[in-house]
């Protein structure tokens, strides 16, 4: 087979901003409220999630389980906190606290090398059946991940990475799906992720994009630092 020519990656985590409606309807999206429910269909479980995000790098996620109780995990673009029933609240940090200061920023591939120093394009392939450019991104803790793009639509429509939890360390691969437009901006209105023999669907119920009246995302006060005496 001839040589495919592969264009670089960052060439292809920008289009795939132009191809979900481009950085400038992003950033009109001054906060964005996301329901949905995470189910795991092999224990019969699911989960309710509320996602609050607030330009351009506040984020609260909210999961409730039936009967075991409710965990919020958020950032204000520098402090990032977890509470729940078992732990109680506490400040996250490393790893942990930066996978989640990228996800809350709306743009983080504006700012790439912040988040992925290495970034190079490994090959073109099938990803779930659909020819699709594979990137490799190594990121400032030294953690690598591959991310898929469609090489009809340019959408991220895949990606693995390590991801470090209470759990320990953990491959897990993720497929981006049903893909709706949510006030000029193309979304995956389901995740399907894949950790081992274990299967996790999320689905998307509403989105909604600036709320008048959005509470603004803060570090719990318990969590908050100290003014000096």
């Amino acid at each position: 087979a001839p040589a495919v020519d592969l264009p670089s990656a960052d060439a292809l985590l920008l289009a795939s901003y132009e191809a979900v409606g481009g950085l400038e309807a992003l950033r009109a999206q001054e906060n964005r409220t996301t329901t949905g429910r995470l189910s795991i269909p092999a224990q019969g479980l699911t989960v309710s999630l509320v996602i609050r995000q607030q330009a351009p790098d506040r984020m609260e996620t909210v999961s409730e389980v039936p009967g075991m109780g409710t965990t919020v995990q958020g950032t204000d673009g520098t402090l990032v906190w977890s509470v729940d029933s078992v732990s109680g609240p506490r400040l996250l940090e490393g790893a942990e606290a930066n996978g989640v200061l990228r996800r809350a920023q709306y743009d983080w591939m504006a700012d790439l090398d912040r988040w992925f120093p290495v970034r190079e394009t490994v090959s073109l392939e099938a990803f779930n059946g659909e020819p699709s450019w594979k990137v490799r991104l190594v990121d400032s803790d030294g953690a690598e991940e591959f991310h898929w793009f469609s090489e009809a639509s340019g959408l991220a429509i895949g990606q693995q990475a390590t991801v470090v939890s209470d759990m320990g360390t953990l491959t897990v691969q993720s497929l981006f799906g049903d893909f709706q437009d949510a006030d000029g901006v193309l979304m995956p209105m389901k995740l399907t992720q894949k950790m081992g023999p274990m299967e996790l669907v999320t689905v998307i119920d509403s989105v909604e994009v600036n709320q008048a009246g959005f509470a603004e995302i803060t570090v719990p006060a318990e969590l908050a630092p100290q003014p000096e005496p």
